[in-house]
């Protein structure tokens, strides 16, 4: 789902803080977006993920590496729960593995100050 040679979870703790600066380049949009999703879902992130995502162009296109255009993720996210493809299955029982883990941890809410 993700692009990134050297992902840890400093990186991702600081994307999910929306520390300035902070990008992520994807590879597979629509498995990252059922992941972002279902953390909202299961109160991980906020429900404004989406503006906040795009907002703060902390999401990098699979090509070129450029921020994602506006109004690229509902898109995505549609098209997801559309897909019975090979790859989204496998990436919806990744995403429920997660999850059963998540649930074991506290929950902590990261609500970025966009101003």
């Amino acid at each position: 789902m993700l692009k990134e040679p050297h992902l840890t979870s400093t990186l991702l703790y600081d994307w999910f803080s929306c520390k300035p600066g902070t990008r992520l380049q994807y590879d597979y949009l629509s498995g990252l977006v059922e992941l972002l999703e279902t953390l909202e879902d299961e109160s991980y992130i906020g429900y404004d993920w989406q503006s906040i995502i795009e907002h703060n162009q902390m999401l990098l296109t699979k090509d070129n590496g450029t921020p994602i255009a506006n109004g690229l993720l509902s898109p995505a996210l549609n098209q997801a729960h559309k897909s019975k493809s090979a790859r989204m299955l496998e990436v919806r029982k990744s995403i429920g593995l997660l999850c059963k883990e998540l649930r074991k941890l506290p929950k902590i809410g990261i609500y970025p100050d966009l101003s």
